[in-house]
């Protein structure tokens, strides 16, 4: 399985440093027994409370070098980071 994060955030620090923060969703998960334990002492039948999913969510930091000023980058990946640096 392939989990791809979405860049949500470009983080540029005042020595030139660029990381960046993404975002991206973890498999389905079985919630966790005392989960579903409390939704039937608050009466949700057992069984729908046991087949409930949960999403998790992945954040992850990473340096970002190829964005850094004194990279040198293709024309191509140069208007690819333009452009994601302008929806920041």
């Amino acid at each position: 399985m392939v989990m791809k994060h979405k860049i949500e955030k470009i983080i540029e620090h005042e020595d030139g440093r660029v990381f960046t923060v993404s975002r991206g969703s973890v498999p389905l998960v079985d919630l966790p027994q005392e989960a579903i334990d409390h939704l039937v002492a608050q009466g949700m039948d057992r069984a729908q409370a046991e087949n409930l999913k949960t999403t998790g969510v992945s954040i992850r930091i990473m340096r970002a070098p190829h964005m850094e000023t004194d990279v040198p980058v293709d024309d191509a990946t140069k208007a690819m980071i333009d452009c994601i640096k302008d929806k920041k």
